[in-house]
């Protein structure tokens, strides 16, 4: 996979959306032409995180002046704009204690993953991140950091937090490696391959979608090599080529970049770095229709290293 340069400054503007490059792929919503204007690329629009309740969606959409054509957005799935509203929620505690889950199960999977799964935190965007060391490295995606807004915290599954500096980000990977600053001892990814892949193959997405923290999804791996170009606000270097993308119908949100696409072993297959969504961004309508995509664990961890190794 070729790459822009790297960066380590999480100030840079994000890589907001990912856009399927090939005309030749009809299965991706807006790849084939239909009567009306052609599809609009581009991502949420970066802002503050809205301090109101999710309302429900509207029963009438607006009516076009011209035949009906649906704008698909590819969107990078940061939490940072393009959310309906702040969702709030308190968890109870019961006391009872959970029956192990029966082996190779959703509950399995969930209950081995979830520990090795973080919430990262920004000023004006939230997404996800996937640790690697005990000592605090984490994977993510670069439009995650450099939408954040300034200082990044990490929430674990545990409750705790800790600071965030970033370590070294590629944005034409769309891939950033941070350090949760003065912690230990956390559990670190069982890192899989996505070389043996296979339509219809059952996964699971995991991460923080509108800042629920913890939340998994369950799907299938629908589609592989999908090309999907990181782009948006900043312009990817001349020569780059089109990540070949996984295309999973397991529901991925706005929150859930940076999170691990896990097959039924729980190992790491994919990193969550984009969904498809109807209407244009900053509509509102910005969510998952059953189209997000992930970037192969195998492309991930040839940039792995280099990028660990830029601030230490």
């Amino acid at each position: 996979m070729t790459t822009g340069s790297l960066r380590t400054d999480p100030a840079d503007p994000a890589l907001a959306d990912a856009t399927p490059t090939d005309p030749a792929m009809p299965a991706v919503p807006g790849r084939h032409r239909i009567a009306g204007p052609p599809p609009g690329w581009a991502a949420p629009p970066p802002g503050p995180l809205p301090p109101g309740p999710v309302g429900h969606p509207s029963g009438h959409p607006r009516r076009r002046g011209i035949a009906a054509v649906a704008a698909v957005a590819i969107a990078a799935a940061a939490l940072g704009g393009g959310v309906g509203g702040f969702v709030g929620y308190e968890a109870a505690a019961t006391g009872v204690v959970a029956a192990p889950a029966a082996a190779g199960t959703v509950a399995q999977v969930a209950q081995k993953v979830l520990p090795s799964v973080v919430q990262l935190q920004g000023s004006s965007s939230e997404g996800s991140g996937v640790v690697l060391s005990a000592d605090g490295l984490i994977l993510t995606n670069d439009h995650v950091v450099a939408g954040a807004g300034g200082g990044l915290t990490a929430l674990f599954q545990d409750g705790g937090t800790a600071p965030v500096t970033v370590v070294g980000s590629d944005p034409a990977a769309d891939l950033a490696v941070v350090r949760a600053r003065g912690v230990s001892g956390l559990t670190p990814a069982d890192v899989g391959t996505s070389a043996g892949l296979q339509v219809g193959q059952q996964v699971l997405a995991v991460g923080s979608p509108l800042g629920l923290t913890g939340t998994v999804t369950s799907g299938i791996v629908s589609a592989l090599d999908r090309p999907v170009t990181p782009g948006g606000h900043v312009v990817v270097a001349a020569g780059s080529a089109p990540v070949s993308a996984i295309q999973t119908d397991a529901a991925i949100n706005p929150g859930n970049s940076g999170g691990p696409l896990v097959d039924m072993q729980g190992r790491v297959v994919g990193i969550n770095t984009a969904i498809a969504t109807l209407g244009r961004a900053g509509s509102g309508q910005a969510g998952s229709i059953g189209l997000g995509f992930a970037i192969p664990i195998d492309e991930v961890m040839q940039l792995v290293g280099r990028l660990a190794s830029q601030n230490g």
